[in-house]
């Protein structure tokens, strides 16, 4: 598998260490939210992000439109030992239950997603319908950044409005680099952690 400059593999991007940490710190920050929990990684690339949540979760999930992705992933991790189930997923078309043999999560991820959808609403509706009551939605969304990968771009305002489409308690926070802290409208990335 070959690294595009989109997509995180992270034993070919040498050339690339910022976007690799940047994508590593999120699923580094989110392992506080997921101990002990049934976790779906939607949108979960190659699986490095996965690998790392299945230190501390009971058992992770993991979708994909790339096929190629979800089999380097089988051929990288043993998610630590951990019940796995990767499937692939258009998420502009497909329902997460169907796939997930019928199971609700207690959180759902999507970092660097909602980004490449030209109708985030079906994907989002699935996200909510797929989370347990209380569970939550942690995603991540690049601030105004035009890339020939991205089919939506997302100012905070605009990103702030799609959300609250589907989840009413949002707590926002922004990322530069590898840090996470306060979300200003000026941040790098925009990280929402929101609680069906």
């Amino acid at each position: 598998m070959i690294f595009t400059g989109e997509r995180v593999v992270p034993d070919k991007m040498r050339g690339d260490t910022k976007t690799l940490t940047e994508h590593l710190a999120r699923y580094v920050w989110a392992l506080n939210f997921c101990s002990d929990l049934k976790v779906l990684d939607a949108a979960c690339g190659t699986c490095y992000g996965l690998h790392i949540i299945s230190a501390v979760a009971s058992e992770v999930y993991g979708l994909d439109i790339s096929e190629e992705s979800l089999d380097y992933a089988k051929a990288h991790y043993n998610f630590y030992h951990k019940p796995c189930v990767l499937g692939v997923c258009d998420f502009e078309k497909t329902g997460f239950i169907n796939i997930t043999k019928f199971k609700k999560f207690d959180v759902i991820l999507s970092f660097e997603t909602i980004e490449h959808l030209a109708d985030p609403y079906p994907f989002l509706k699935n996200v909510r319908s797929s989370l347990v009551v209380d569970g939550l939605f942690i995603f991540s969304i690049p601030n105004t950044n035009p890339s020939p990968f991205h089919k939506q771009i997302y100012d905070f305002d605009r990103a702030r409005e799609l959300i609250a489409k589907y989840f009413n308690d949002v707590s926002w926070y922004g990322q530069d680099n590898m840090y996470i802290g306060a979300c200003t409208p000026e941040k790098t990335f925009f990280i929402g952690l929101a609680r069906n």
